[in-house]
């Protein structure tokens, strides 16, 4: 009997140690930190979208980076079901072997089901890190002006860099009278250098440091 009382003592003074340990170390972290996230950072491009530059997150805020590219957060795709990207086409709920066989596919097509970008790129082909304008659009990994805005509506739909097309169906836009080509539609929505189409930019998502 005074055996296991002396041992139960024993464990309960060591986890009373290691509680006290692990409150001290967040402490400590809290003081360095202030107990706070960075605050929230925003550019100062007015055609900026609203992302918070200081967050970690190269990609766009409903976008998460993988391999140097975005690709829609997959808490998203799976309504939070499976919450880490294991790959280009999978999701799953940790980085373990056990959940990387159990893993949520969407479809092993390109540019489809969990290979994808976010909603605001468009919902295409994941892109490189950063972000375009907000009179922009992605098309073949580069910000473009939209077809909407170039077109005043009527041939909304990019198909190219020099093409705008008014219907998303391919079968269509091969149709006379559906498609228009222009080489001033290969442009982008700002000023400067940002007046010509160019891969997204991460200074719109991120700090640069």
């Amino acid at each position: 009997g005074n055996w296991l009382a002396s041992a139960s003592q024993t464990v309960q003074t060591h986890a009373s140690n290691y509680a006290a340990s692990a409150a001290s170390q967040i402490n400590s972290v809290n003081q360095l930190t202030g107990g706070k996230s960075p605050p929230a950072t925003f550019s100062s491009n007015p055609l900026a979208r609203q992302e918070n530059l200081n967050d970690g997150n190269p990609c766009e805020a409903d976008e998460e980076e993988f391999g140097g590219l975005c690709y829609k957060k997959c808490s998203l795709l799976t309504k939070g079901e499976s919450t880490v990207r294991l790959s280009a086409f999978s999701c799953g709920k940790s980085h373990s072997m056990m959940d990387f066989f159990k893993a949520k596919f969407g479809t092993m097509i390109p540019c489809k089901g969990y290979d994808v970008s976010g909603d605001t790129a468009g919902n295409g082909c994941p892109h490189k890190t950063g972000a375009c304008l907000v009179d922009e659009e992605i098309s073949l990994g580069k910000c473009y002006k939209t077809c909407a805005a170039l077109t005043s509506g009527e041939y909304p739909h990019r198909t190219s860099a020099q093409t705008c097309c008014k219907s998303q169906s391919f079968a269509q836009c091969i149709l006379p009278g559906s498609s228009k080509f222009d080489p001033n539609f290969n442009v982008g929505g700002g000023s400067g250098q940002e007046a010509q189409s160019r891969f997204p930019e991460e200074s719109l998502t991120e700090v640069q440091k």
